[in-house]
């Protein structure tokens, strides 16, 4: 396993964003969305940041019907949309209803298949599979270094660089938190992604978008949250195995 600056849990919550350039293209609708969930570790499987609640709840956990609830999924529709319009300015030289096709593709749940088989989860020690983008320490430390302003000038990965990253990421998700895991390589993987630096069998960082377990409850990561952040990182994402024996 990677050697990194800390002796703390490789899930990394989000902190508080600092401004950027291009991998913040979403930043003009992010900065009115409600704050950032506190720093905090949590193993347990499927749980996710209720900001109505302000406490993390289970993901399968029955959809809230209150005004106010519906009002903040609305909140967070539009913002997306809006962020649709940022991204993709050519937008507005094409016909309205190649407009909305393409806006209900980028809202909509992504396709992530091929979905892990059962036997992938049961190779997995802790019989959870990720969905998520390969990140070496140095992909880490050179997000950190492009995006944070406040960053200190350090030679190797810090704790810091990484809940910087997940932070940043979480907020172009809308707050939807991504994490860092670590994941075993396998060889799809490093035949795909020429720049692994890990062999096969090895343990990597995984920036994960769900799990295999959220997936099943219906959680999934829409297309737009899928190509913005592989347009931050210039990177393709994969289902991998998790390496740890307890989430």
């Amino acid at each position: 396993m990677p050697k990194v600056a800390t002796s703390r849990s490789s899930k990394r919550p989000p902190t508080v964003p600092s401004s950027s350039t291009a991998a913040s293209s979403s930043s003009t609708s992010s900065s009115s969305r409600k704050s950032q969930p506190p720093i905090t570790s949590t193993h347990e499987t499927g749980l996710r940041f209720d900001p109505l609640k302000n406490k993390y709840v289970d993901s399968d956990d029955e959809e809230d019907s209150s005004p106010a609830a519906v009002k903040e999924r609305e909140k967070e529709r539009l913002d997306a949309i809006n962020d649709i319009d940022f991204l993709y300015p050519q937008l507005k030289d094409l016909p309205e209803d190649q407009v909305r096709d393409f806006k209900e593709f980028m809202l909509a749940p992504a396709d992530l298949s091929p979905l892990p088989t059962e036997e992938d989860i049961r190779a997995s020690p802790g019989k959870t599979c990720f969905y998520g983008f390969y990140m070496s320490e140095a992909d880490i430390r050179k997000f950190a270094i492009k995006y944070d302003k406040n960053r200190r000038p350090t030679t190797f990965t810090s704790f810091e660089d990484m809940c910087f990253i997940t932070s940043f990421l979480s907020n172009l998700m809308n707050h939807k938190m991504v994490w860092l895991y670590d994941v075993i390589v396998g060889e799809e993987h490093k035949r795909r992604i020429r720049t692994m630096v890990e062999e096969v069998g090895e343990i990597a960082f995984c920036l994960a978008l769900c799990s295999n377990w959220e997936h099943r409850r219906g959680f999934k990561p829409t297309n737009r949250e899928v190509k913005i952040i592989g347009r931050a990182l210039k990177k393709m994402p994969h289902w991998w195995r998790g390496a740890e024996g307890d989430y």
